[in-house]
């Protein structure tokens, strides 16, 4: 399934997700408190179908998934040079590509791909074009894993200086 996931400007929610026809899938929403971050993926009812748990900086930090369903995994986001490593923990799963620029997949252990991530904007805004997987259960995940992705690595972003030049 192709959705649209958009980065919002509101206190209110970090993500939208737009379903194919355009209706609304799913918000993110949370905050940062220092060290840590509870974020939560709900749906369109409001119902938690994810929540994500940061622990250290977003340079170096370690990310608990849990799904409602009672699934777990975790992601550890460390530097290996200027470049983010990810590795995943519970998932037989990895993260191929570009996290800096946002274009990225996530493959199985046979390297099948289950979700492609890229850099989009839709009317002015910040948007990520996201294909996953047919299966909730992997398509929450493969959510997850991006939400953690464009979070952190958008908080890094260098910030403009005065008269929008970096």
């Amino acid at each position: 399934m192709k959705v649209m996931m958009i980065q919002e400007r509101s206190p209110e929610a970090l993500f939208t997700v737009y379903g194919p026809q355009g209706d609304m899938l799913y918000t993110v929403r949370g905050q940062y408190l220092g060290l840590h971050g509870v974020f939560g993926l709900m749906d369109q009812n409001r119902q938690e179908k994810a929540s994500i748990r940061r622990f250290g900086s977003d340079c170096l930090g370690y990310y608990r998934v849990s799904l409602a369903n009672g699934r777990e995994f975790s992601l550890m986001k460390r530097f290996i040079g200027h470049r983010p490593a990810l590795q995943l923990q519970g998932l037989l799963w990895h993260v191929r590509g570009d996290t800096v620029t946002r274009s990225f997949d996530v493959a199985d252990q046979s390297g099948q791909v289950l979700m492609t991530h890229g850099f989009t904007v839709h009317n002015g805004r910040t948007a990520y074009g996201v294909t996953l997987p047919d299966e909730e259960d992997k398509a929450l995940c493969c959510l997850c894993i991006a939400v953690i992705i464009d979070l952190s690595t958008g908080r890094m972003a260098p910030a403009p200086l005065a008269g929008g030049q970096l």
